[in-house]
């Protein structure tokens, strides 16, 4: 009987939680436990956390926000102390679907560091929908602690349509099964003290790593590539996204500014991560996500493109180093002649 190995997916998936998750048992130890640690040990545990938080990229907190409540645990704090505000939508559906428990308090931590009025609406939001269940013990106090820790910061008041006397917060408490009575304001203090440990760990962030969204077309074992005007050096068409853009909302608007041509987002599949790293330090100087995309038009070079061509394999030298690794992983699979 022929085995079936794990799939590259797989493969890819278990360095993440190796490398992101499991170490020192981060996934247990983010959150209230931060607390109970000598402040030696926060300190060093929170440099390291910041310290992750720049190192990994958007496709991979994907991956973790896809799994068991460890990795959306620690991936809402990787977020949280990085500030990645493109995963806001994503955090607040999660948290409005509790499918699992223990990562709630993570997604409304994340949240309160955002702190924004469409942080507090999404807070708003769950409380809506769970404090009318007194059967589940969900995440409604430290949705609470976060939307009031908004309230005092944004002057808003979100939270008194809750707490009126015998209101839903009320109702939610005296409801079964028994629960933990804290008043509002220590849940306040406690979610404000949690964001600030994400504040500490955020001062260990590396540098943002410039990154680059890129479309990788092959085509009779030839791969697409650009040369814009002034420059020697071929590249992956694409570009860095915009404020609060989706590599889908990147890559559409990269490829029809450059090549005049409209790429169906909903056919995107992620060939890869790249990147290169600094010799000195080993850390990542770029980024690239490389995406595979159907798309319908033209292809015509515009904006600052002065020409498009196919490359093979024998032309790798004449692509910018992140791009070269591109070409290695084609050629590995056999897709680049």
């Amino acid at each position: 009987m022929r085995r079936t190995g794990r799939t590259d997916k797989d493969r890819e998936l278990c360095r993440l939680i190796h490398r992101y998750v499991t170490p020192g048992r981060r996934y247990l130890k983010v959150g209230g436990a931060l607390l109970g640690m000598s402040e030696h040990d926060r300190a060093a545990f929170l440099r390291n956390l910041g310290q992750a938080a720049g190192e990994i990229s958007p496709p991979e907190l994907d991956m973790l926000l896809d799994r068991g409540w460890r990795e959306r645990k620690t991936a809402a704090w990787l977020i949280a102390v990085a500030g990645r505000t493109a995963f806001r939508e994503r955090l607040g559906e999660l948290l409005l679907a509790s499918e699992g428990p223990y990562a709630g308090q993570a997604y409304c931590v994340a949240l309160a560091t955002f702190g924004t009025p469409a942080d507090a609406d999404l807070l708003a939001a769950y409380l809506d929908r769970y404090l009318p269940r007194p059967d589940l013990d969900y995440d409604q106090t430290a949705a609470l602690g976060a939307l009031l820790l908004l309230d005092t910061e944004l002057g808003t008041d979100h939270t008194a349509r809750f707490l009126t006397p015998n209101g839903p917060w009320q109702q939610w408490l005296d409801g079964p099964p028994r629960k933990d009575r804290d008043s509002p304001d220590s849940l306040r203090e406690f979610i404000g003290r949690l964001r600030t440990f994400a504040g500490e760990s955020a001062q260990h962030c590396p540098t943002v790593v410039p990154e680059k969204v890129a479309w990788v077309l092959v085509r009779d074992g030839r791969v697409l590539v650009t040369r814009s005007r002034g420059v020697d050096v071929f590249y992956f068409p694409g570009g860095k996204r915009e404020p609060g853009e989706s590599d889908a909302e990147t890559l559409a608007r990269e490829i029809d500014e450059e090549l005049q041509t409209r790429v169906d987002t909903t056919t995107m599949t992620h060939v890869g991560t790249f990147e290169t790293r600094n010799t000195h330090d080993g850390r990542p100087d770029f980024r690239m996500f490389c995406y595979t995309a159907d798309y319908t038009g033209p292809l015509l070079p515009a904006m600052e493109i002065a020409e498009l061509d196919w490359f093979g394999y024998g032309d790798r030298a004449r692509v910018s180093p992140v791009d070269q690794m591109v070409f290695d992983a084609l050629h590995t699979s056999g897709r680049l002649a």
